[in-house]
């Protein structure tokens, strides 16, 4: 089993990694952390990046933001122990 803790942009991802964390070291398991969006949130990205640079923005660029969010929640909450996927 896994234990995955779904982190947006918010200020709750350190309390949500947290928690996971605590659940994960109770029955031994690993942890991911990764990062939801919405979709107007991807849609506003994506409006976003055509704005700035007259290109659609790039799906790897997205896994790249995604993982870096949920990496930053986990070191937020002091866990280094977790697999931060976007």
């Amino acid at each position: 089993m896994v234990v995955v803790a779904a982190v947006d942009s918010s200020d709750a991802g350190a309390a949500i990694v947290t928690e996971a964390d605590i659940l994960a070291t109770q029955f031994d398991e690993e942890l991911h952390v990764l990062h939801a969006m919405s979709r107007s949130e991807f849609v506003d990205l994506e409006t976003t990046s055509v704005t700035d640079t007259g290109k659609p923005v790039d799906m790897d660029r997205v896994r790249e933001i995604a993982a870096d969010i949920a990496a930053e929640a986990a070191a937020e909450a002091g866990v280094d122990s977790c697999d931060p996927l976007g």
